[in-house]
This record gives structure tokens, sequence and C-alpha cells, in this order.
């Protein structure tokens, strides 16, 4: 499942263009585009392109080991 963040970012032209699917891509501003694109932060650095398993999200499905009644 892929979180809703990379659903919003797709929705709104945030990345560009990669050579691998291996990586994803913030895109680049245009020179008429004035805002700043948002800051995706890796390890606690701003990083321009990343994995997409930042965007995936582990749902466990399974029985508990402990019944509640």
């Amino acid at each position: 499942m892929v979180s809703d963040l990379c659903q919003v970012m797709e929705r709104d032209n945030l990345f560009g263009k990669s050579e691998s699917r291996k990586l994803m891509n913030m895109r680049i501003l245009g020179e008429k585009e004035c805002e700043k694109l948002p800051t995706v932060m890796l390890e606690n650095k701003e990083v321009d392109s990343f994995g997409p398993e930042f965007f995936i999200v582990n749902l466990n499905t399974g029985i508990p080991k402990v019944q509640y009644n």
C-alpha cells in the first residue's frame, strides 16, 4: 500500500523523471515558477532522490496472540 503522502505528491506534480525504477526524484522548478517544492528528509538530511520504499506502508494481518473477551 502506498502512503497518502505519495498520492498527494503525485497529484500535485512534485515528482520528476527518473532514469531508474529504483529511484524517485523531485522535479526541478521551471523558470517562471516562484514557489518552493516541499523538502524531503531522509535520515536527517534533505534529499532530491530517494527509493520508492520511502512511501510503502506495511499492513500486518493475522490473529493476535492474546484473545480479549
